[in-house]
């Protein structure tokens, strides 16, 4: 019996051990990309409000990006799309905080909308048959009064929305 709890020991030690090389790996590899990018979100975060999760773009929009400029790249017209897309892939931000939801696109011209978390009323997903199949979509949220809050095309757009309805729980929580 001491020998099994002596195993038992053992292999959770083995455990801890390595979920702490992982916890220091995913510190590390975090502290690089923020030191490497620091976006418009980062730059406007207010006292005590920290980024919970960051949405990306899907890759159909690079994919849509390349086949203009292979279909049309002899035409300008396929360049100016694959720029355009290219610009759009690069420059957006879709940010839930502990505090907001953020969304941010713009090269030149910067268009930031954003929604308090203790603003937010409903929480909606819209997916094509095709988008449910490229594990795409759009995230659409609801403010109070008018505000309406839509992403841009977004991978895994369920994850989004749970790590968004999370946030708005723990809001309503800390109020």
């Amino acid at each position: 019996r001491s020998q099994l709890l002596h195993e038992v020991d053992e292999a959770e030690r083995r455990q801890l051990a390595q979920d702490q090389r992982r916890d220091l790996h995913l510190t590390v590899t975090a502290r690089r990309q923020s030191e490497i990018v620091m976006g418009y979100v980062e730059k406007s975060l207010a006292t005590g409000e920290a980024v919970l999760t960051r949405g990306r773009l899907h890759w159909i929009i690079w994919l849509r990006a390349w086949a203009a400029l292979i279909v049309l790249g002899v035409l300008i017209v396929g360049v100016v799309l694959f720029v355009r897309d290219w610009i759009l892939m690069t420059t957006t931000e879709v940010v839930i905080t502990n505090r907001r939801l953020i969304l941010k696109t713009g090269l030149m011209a910067r268009h930031t909308s954003e929604l308090e978390l203790t603003s937010i009323e409903a929480v909606n997903l819209e997916q094509t048959v095709l988008d449910r199949l490229l594990g795409c979509g759009h995230v659409q949220v609801h403010g109070t009064g008018d505000d309406v809050w839509i992403s841009p095309l977004i991978a895994e757009p369920v994850q989004f929305r749970r790590e968004l309805e999370s946030a708005l729980s723990n809001a309503a929580t800390t109020r």
